[in-house]
């Protein structure tokens, strides 16, 4: 799984440098066509940007805990079946498997709060531009005693809508990217485990 998370990381990485490049032209096209108006709505996917990176930090402690308490867990299972003898010598059934019931309580708890933040960033990503949109052409409306022409308000929605996709993108490398450094934890600890084999031959 480590493995897999370094990988997809490494493959949807260039969407953190390319979405705010992206970002950076649209504010160019939309200024040269309504003006400093625009920089209302960036602002708002901006503020998006940061709440990425924010509920970024928690997907990440969502999921190194969640790994945790699945491997305490996986150990338990372990134990209790090559240990099944004993067990079953000392009726330790029912504690060994209120142990990982509570193991799989706990990590339940994370998954939810995991699937629960990415949900969150989900729904903020499909509604922010078209909000940020609005927000613009609101405000040119406001401040101007003429309003935006149907074609051009078209443009500023689209063109909004157009950075749902590159936003999307870098929430999810952003967001892999906090995870792969759990990742790289664990496999750093793997990595520093002893050489079992050499071990035995000497």
């Amino acid at each position: 799984s480590d493995v897999i998370r370094v990988h997809i990381f490494i493959v949807t990485s260039i969407h953190i440098v390319a979405t705010p490049l992206f970002l950076c032209f649209f504010l160019v096209i939309l200024l040269i066509e309504i003006g400093v108006y625009s920089l209302a709505g960036i602002g708002i996917l901006l503020l998006l940007l940061g709440i990425t990176m924010v509920i970024g930090k928690f997907i990440a402690k969502a999921t190194a805990a969640k790994l945790k308490l699945s491997g305490v867990r996986n150990k338990e299972t372990t134990f209790m079946l090559t240990g099944m003898k004993s067990i079953k010598f000392n009726c330790w059934e029912e504690v060994m498997e209120e142990r990982i019931k509570d193991l799989k309580r706990q990590e339940k708890r994370w998954i939810y709060l995991y699937n629960a933040l990415r949900n969150l960033l989900e729904g903020l990503y499909n509604i922010t531009p078209t909000i940020a949109g609005f927000v613009t052409i609101l405000i040119f409306n406001s401040l101007n005693e003429v309003n935006l022409e149907f074609g051009r308000v078209f443009f500023v929605l689209a063109s909004f809508n157009t950075l749902i996709v590159p936003l999307r993108f870098f929430y999810i490398s952003y967001s892999n990217m906090e995870q792969v450094i759990v990742s790289l934890k664990n496999i750093d600890s793997f990595l520093k485990m002893p050489d079992f084999h050499s071990q035995i031959l000497g």
